[in-house]
């Protein structure tokens, strides 16, 4: 992203928030895999044991045959 200005250009990029705390997308997935309410859905386990990418996973679970707990589970765990 390119924010303009008169005298100043920022650019900014993937990880640009990690240098505030924020993590990056290899720590996102262990939070989210690590979180209680995912440990205790063994669906939701098995989906991001199998993909790396947590979004896909995400997108799987929100958008597929899941149940309400098991999409709790994931929005709580990636808000969180």
């Amino acid at each position: 992203m390119i924010y303009l200005d008169t005298e100043k250009i920022l650019f900014t990029g993937a990880g640009f928030t990690h240098n505030f705390g924020a993590p990056l997308a290899r720590e996102m997935g262990y939070l989210i895999f690590n979180n209680l309410k995912v440990q205790a859905e063994p669906r939701i386990k098995s989906l991001l044991l199998r993909n790396i990418d947590f979004e896909s996973a995400y997108y799987s679970i929100i958008e597929g045959d899941y149940n309400d707990n098991e999409k709790h589970a994931i929005s709580l765990a990636v808000s969180n």
